[in-house]
């Protein structure tokens, strides 16, 4: 292969990857419309259109379901808010990245290096939502009761379920 046609592939693996993954760190709707952290869901797989189904980590489905006393409501209030507080930036860093690697793409000669870069610091920031997103699974269980802990992971296996299933076709 050549270097030129090398650099070329490099670039549509790049792009493709990042063009999912900044999907995952915009909710989706925009900014205040759903996704980690927002006002109508938590805990969105990235890159989970909300058209998959309801979504199982949402707060007033999750005080319904897992039958949440209101002092409980208040505290997944102030956990979520922790959690958002903490991820958007992440969240807006990933973007920033993204811009930066599409327009590095466009580019007349992409430096597959530069490419590299960029795809490893959203990556690394990827892996920083998902260890945030498990802090906050962990600070929610911590204020259930075993009953509703269980009734947590079953939820968490469904959505666990639905992320291995993939995008229907």
């Amino acid at each position: 292969m050549t270097r030129k046609n090398l650099t070329y592939a490099l670039a549509a693996v790049a792009a493709l990857g990042i063009g999912a993954a900044t999907l995952g760190a915009q909710p989706p709707g925009g900014p205040g419309h759903g996704g980690p952290g927002g006002p109508e869901g938590i805990g969105r797989p990235p890159g989970q259109a909300e058209h998959r189904g309801p979504d199982l980590l949402n707060p007033r489905f999750l005080a319904r379901y897992l039958e949440l006393t209101e002092e409980q409501r208040e505290e997944l209030k102030a956990i979520l808010e922790t959690h958002r507080d903490a991820v958007r930036p992440i969240q807006e860093e990933i973007r920033t990245l993204g811009q930066e690697l599409r327009a590095l793409l466009e580019s007349e000669s992409p430096d597959p290096a530069n490419v590299g870069e960029i795809v490893l610091e959203i990556q690394a920031l990827h892996q920083d939502v998902a260890a945030a997103r498990q802090v906050l699974l962990d600070d929610i269980r911590a204020s259930l009761t075993p009953e509703q802990q269980e009734k947590l992971d079953r939820i968490l296996e469904i959505l666990e379920a639905l992320r291995d299933r993939g995008p229907r076709g």
